[in-house]
Parts: C-alpha cells; structure tokens; sequence
C-alpha cells in the first residue's frame, strides 16, 4: 500500500501533464501512488498521461468525471480512492522539486503533531523565464533538497495560524502533503468554489490542526496569463464568497469579525493588480478605491503607498507584486 497518494486534477493539460507525472517520478521517495483525475478534457491530456504511464512501471491510476466540475471536485475525486495516509497535491501544469516528498516525510517524522506541511515555489516557464529566476537559484534548491535527513534538522520552518490568511493565502497547493483523514474530517474541498477552494480548505484545517511551512522550494509553479487564479473577474467573485462562508456565523472568523476589513481589502488590492496587468484600467482602480475604503475600516491599519501606486496606475507604470 502506498505510503503517500499523489492527486493530479487536469483539465486540457497536454502541454504541461508530462512534466507534472515526471516531476513525480523524479522523487527521491518511493513510496507512492499518482491518481490523475481528468476533468472531461477536450485535448490529448488522458492520452500522454497513458502513454507516459505505459514507459514506466510505476503506480498511476487515471480517472474521469462524468462532467466538467472543477478542480475542487476532481482532488475529492482521487481522495476517494486514495489509498496513502499522505495526499500530496499537484496542480497539472506545476512541477515537483525532486527532494520535496522526502523532505517533507522527514519533516512530518521529526514534528508528529503536525499534520500538514507546505512550503514555497519557484517560477516555472519557458527558457527565457528560467533564464530570469537563475538556474543556480533551483539548483541549490535541489542541492538543499537532495541532502535530506541531515539537512533536514537545520530547516527553517514556521507554524501557520489562521491569522496568516487573513490577509491572504499564504499555502500553495503543489506544496502541500497532509495527512487524508485530516482533510476529511473538515470536509475535503468546497466543491461551490473553483479557483480558491484550496484558500477556504486550509483555513478550516488551520484553525483545528497544527500546519508548518518550510521556508524552502518544494514546487515550481507555472504562471498562465488569462488562467483563472489570474482574471479578477472570474476570481474575485468566487474569493469574496469563500470570505463570506468563513467570516460568517458557522465559519472559522465567526468570532472575529473584526478582521473582515482587512481581509476584503487585501482581495480587492489583488483584484486590482489583476486588472491593471490585464489593461483595463478602470476596473483596477475601481479596485484599489474600494480597497482602500475597506483598509480605512479596518480594526488595524494595513500599510500601503496608496497615492504613489495610484500615480502608477494613472501614468502606466508596469506593477509587479
């Protein structure tokens, strides 16, 4: 039996599919499962993911959805015929550093209480955008990686609170290995929400279970311009509900409501950055007004250059986070 079940949720990932299986089998850890759950693509996603698992004698399982249902569905999906006590989660178009599993396994093994670790990612792209990041910054990281149980007890690491997501998301996804009956027991994910589903899943697990993060890459992560995490159109919507679920009456901020402010003007500061990159400017600073607005009414002020952004913003000035 699998020690660690790897859950894959894809839509039309042809292109990015292998890279996501190999990054898998790349790891120094052995003992797991892949389960690729194909949200009804309409490309060659199900065919190269066969044909992969057809080269190598390796454990990976392929499942359907009858209809297209999001990704909060298709990680449900897999975890209901996941057979590890581990469920690491891997976006379709993200990678694996090759000593995440391992590192991580090491980690949970020093620090029993805990019962979820994620960590943080690197920029993953074409040459040009490896070129920028620096190949010796993944290097090392691999290097840190790969020295595994001895390195392991000088890691950098913090626990996470439900205040840290507050004013965001602080867990990415492809970093994430938490134990299956944990995630269970709150729920598993929010199948309403698609795009931060994964944002209204960690914050149920943080407020009844111990989390850390390791201060060190474990994933690469894939920047796909119009995806959804990256439209304010379609993402703020889906973000203010998840804030309305969790600040309402049976959410986790149900008893700090005070703290609303805060979070609705960080989403709308992001939703505003979304907009100016994708040119629309009025929408941007419609955004940055409301949060700014919402900053104001916060119990603790939030501090930001708020006129010389706006100043950018009018002249055109690129804005990078």
């Amino acid at each position: 039996m699998a020690e660690i079940s790897v859950i894959i949720p894809a839509y039309n990932s042809a292109s990015t599919i292998r890279e996501a299986i190999e990054s898998v089998w790349a790891q120094n850890f052995s003992g797991h499962e892949i389960i690729v759950v194909d949200d009804t693509s309409t490309d060659d996603t199900v065919r190269i993911a066969e044909s992969v698992a057809a080269n190598v004698d390796r454990r990976l399982t392929i499942l359907g959805l009858d209809k297209n249902s999001g990704p909060a569905a298709a990680r449900n999906r897999g975890m209901a015929v996941a057979e590890g006590k581990w469920i690491a989660f891997l976006d379709a178009d993200d990678a694996w550093l090759s000593g995440k599993l391992a590192i991580q396994m090491e980690y949970v093994k020093q620090n029993p209480d805990i019962t979820m670790v994620c960590g943080r990612t690197l920029p993953l792209g074409d040459e040009s955008e490896k070129r920028r990041i620096g190949e010796t910054e993944l290097l090392l990281a691999e290097q840190r990686l790969g020295k595994g149980a001895m390195w392991q007890e000088s890691i950098c690491s913090s626990r996470l609170s439900l205040d840290d997501f507050v004013t965001g998301n602080p867990v990415a996804t492809s970093t994430v290995l938490v134990r299956r009956d944990v995630v269970l027991s709150v729920g598993g994910f929010d199948e309403q929400f698609s795009g931060p589903e994964d944002y209204d899943l960690w914050m149920r697990i943080v407020a009844k279970y111990p989390v850390a993060k390791i201060d060190e890459p474990l994933s690469r992560y894939r920047l796909v311009k119009n995806s959804l995490s990256m439209d304010d159109r379609k993402f703020l919507p889906m973000v203010l509900k998840v804030l309305e679920k969790e600040f309402g009456q049976s959410g986790v901020f149900a008893d700090r409501r005070n703290l609303y402010s805060s979070a609705l003007s960080n989403q709308y500061w992001n939703a505003s950055w979304m907009a100016f990159n994708r040119g629309s400017r009025l929408a941007a600073i419609r955004y940055w007004l409301i949060s700014y607005l919402e900053n104001i009414n916060a119990e603790k002020k939030v501090e930001r250059q708020w006129f010389p952004l706006l100043a950018r913003y009018v002249c055109g000035t690129t804005i990078t986070r």
